[in-house]
């Protein structure tokens, strides 16, 4: 049985070996999510897979339309498995009330196995952040988000790439809320983050540039939108491709701006 330890790899190494050595059906379930992750709105995707004995995901959402997801581990008892798998299909089916309990679940679990400090409880925290997000229970995320923040800062630094998405995630919530300061300034941070660890041309850069486009977008300042999303547009195509969903929906946003602007 695998130790309660979470990893850190990206999908891009430890990650595509776990996903080469999935069943057909738990390939079938990866794929729907990132087929979900790609149609979403804006800041919106999964962000942390957990890895354990039976690989299953976890659901994090907010950061980089383009991001390559983190990997961990949480519980190992299979009635949390058929718990995690059930609140992952709902979550993806809409069906957040239903999805909401089973998400709480994973959380209190998280925080009496691994305890409160650990990353598997700010893991958990996030996920169940992002379900009160989606069912617009805005107070509710951000005390979610705010605490899995508070604590990975405290166990990984302030400056850890993970910090990323869920600072967007905050930003998410702070857009919502109409307060725009925040969420620019958990956007800037999140950028430099990502720039300063990952590079300037790392497609999870294109992702939070999207992001904060957005957000300037939504604020009426166009004029700043666009200088991002010319860059975002540039990594995308460099390193996913002119057919890959993310490219075409960053060139989407671009083109809406650029209309807008008469550029």
């Amino acid at each position: 049985m695998a130790t309660a330890t979470r990893g850190r790899h990206v999908l891009s190494n430890f990650g595509r070996l776990w996903y080469l050595q999935m069943d057909a059906s738990r390939r079938r379930f990866y794929e729907e999510m990132r087929n979900a992750w790609d149609r979403g709105d804006d800041g919106v995707e999964l962000i942390d897979m957990g890895v354990r004995a039976a690989q299953r995901l976890l659901l994090l959402v907010g950061l980089l339309l383009a991001a390559a997801p983190a990997v961990g581990q949480q519980t190992e008892s299979s009635s949390s498995d058929a718990n995690y798998t059930r609140a992952m299909h709902l979550f993806y089916a809409g069906n957040y009330e239903e999805a909401l309990p089973l998400f709480v679940r994973e959380r209190d679990l998280a925080r009496s196995q691994f305890g409160g400090g650990s990353g598997e409880h700010a893991t958990a925290l996030n996920n169940l952040g992002e379900v009160y997000r989606q069912l617009g229970r805005l107070d509710e995320a951000e005390a979610e988000f705010v605490a899995a923040l508070e604590i990975e800062e405290a166990r990984l630094g302030a400056d850890d790439p993970w910090l990323a998405k869920p600072l967007n995630n905050l930003a998410l919530v702070y857009r919502a809320q109409g307060r725009y300061d925040e969420a620019e300034q958990n956007l800037k941070r999140s950028l430099r983050i990502l720039e300063e660890s990952l590079g300037h041309r790392h497609p999870d850069v294109a992702g939070s540039l999207n992001n904060l486009a957005r957000l300037y977008e939504t604020t009426g300042h166009p004029e700043r939108a666009e200088p991002l999303l010319q860059r975002a547009l540039m990594i995308a195509r460099n390193t996913l491709g002119d057919a890959h969903p993310t490219t075409q929906h960053v060139q989407a946003n671009l083109q809406r701006i650029s209309a807008e602007l008469g550029t």
